[in-house]
């Protein structure tokens, strides 16, 4: 490999931005603050209405929490940054005031502590 190829890969590697990032079907946002979240949320419940909050780190690991409405409820997908893996979490029929609590977790602690109504679920 010659130094060109070694130094182009290295850049291509870190073309990230650390942070948060919020996306709906109405915003995209980085590193939006709590008001913004808990608004994308709410409005989740339009039709084809979605929200997805992610966490790139530093190194460029990556973890998001996302959700889709349906009748009232949540369906909550959740993916920890171990890539290797290849699974997410997933709840279902989860209300909004729950909904809105594990957003905040995850825009407070980019990460969530998970127990026994989490499935895990193999996406790849």
């Amino acid at each position: 490999m010659s130094l060109f190829s070694w130094f182009k890969k290295k850049q291509a590697l870190q073309n990230f931005e650390p942070g948060l990032s919020l996306t709906s079907h109405k915003v995209d946002i980085l590193n939006p603050n709590l008001k913004e979240v808990k608004e994308a949320v709410l409005a989740a419940d339009e039709p084809e209405g979605f929200v997805t909050l992610s966490w790139t780190s530093i190194s460029g690991d990556n973890s998001f929490i996302q959700a889709l409405c349906f009748d009232s409820f949540y369906h909550v997908e959740y993916r920890t940054n171990d890539l290797k893996k290849g699974y997410v979490y997933r709840q279902t029929n989860v209300s909004t005031e729950e909904t809105l609590q594990l957003f905040q977790s995850f825009f407070e602690n980019q990460t969530l502590t998970l127990d026994d109504t989490w499935f895990q679920v193999k996406v790849y």
